[in-house]
């Protein structure tokens, strides 16, 4: 079983890491998913999936070690439409 008073050094600390984690994966879903093409509220649709897809793919223990790569497997898992890349226009 997972100390977070161990791990993060209390829960003031744990809150930290997850309104960080959560931070950085809203700046990332503004720049790469298609908020038009999502089936319900965005708002809603954090509050309903995020932590359970994002406790599906990191470990409690490494919220520190959160980065952009968790984001896109987050929502790949969340099943939420990613922006393609536009294609370069020839010269």
């Amino acid at each position: 079983m997972l100390d977070f008073s161990e791990t993060y050094g209390g829960t003031d600390e744990l809150m930290r890491m997850v309104m960080a984690v959560a931070y950085l994966f809203e700046q990332w879903a503004c720049a790469n998913i298609e908020f038009d093409r999502l089936p319900d509220v965005w708002p809603y649709m954090m509050e309903d999936r995020f932590g359970e897809a994002c406790l599906a793919l990191v470990l409690p223990s490494r919220l520190d070690r959160f980065d952009e790569t968790d984001c896109l497997s987050i929502a790949l898992t969340m099943r939420l439409p990613i922006k393609l890349p536009l294609a370069a226009t020839p010269a």
